[in-house]
């Protein structure tokens, strides 16, 4: 799909941003640009506006709740890591709704309760989902003319 602006040469220059649409849990960066991605000033701009991007983090978020009361475990606390170094990224459940998030860079990884209190006194249900999550992503880059 092209995107073709007419504009009336009388008027003051425009200003664009440029971002990317990408989901929410992905931490997106600009790496690459001649133009400040955030004021574009479409009077200045030569031929085509260039821009490359990386996927520099994902979120990995979720709830949980303790299976006998049926309620968020606040304080609660998770690991995320690989074989070799277990606890790279950390995080600890919110007490409204059970909500916790890891921002984590890309790779293969174990999600698991801390060692301690959190896996002495609770453990990941069976039923839902595997005692050691795998969470798997690649690298990737784009180019984006406008």
């Amino acid at each position: 799909m092209a995107l073709v602006l007419c504009l009336d040469p009388s008027l003051p220059s425009p200003l664009f941003t440029l971002n990317m649409d990408v989901p929410h849990s992905w931490m997106v960066e600009a790496i690459y640009s001649p133009y400040d991605l955030d004021n574009i000033h479409l009077a200045s701009v030569e031929d085509r506006v260039e821009a490359e991007f990386v996927l520099e983090y994902i979120l990995v978020e979720g709830q949980c709740f303790d299976a006998h009361m049926d309620s968020p475990i606040p304080g609660l606390q998770y690991v995320m890591g690989t074989d070799t170094d277990p606890e790279l990224y950390d995080t600890i459940v919110m007490a409204n709704l059970g909500y916790y998030q890891l921002k984590g860079k890309l790779g293969a990884w174990k999600l698991r309760l801390r060692e301690g209190r959190s896996s002495e006194v609770y453990q990941i249900s069976r039923y839902n989902c595997l005692y050691n999550i795998l969470v798997y992503s690649n690298t990737c880059t784009s180019n984006y003319d406008l």
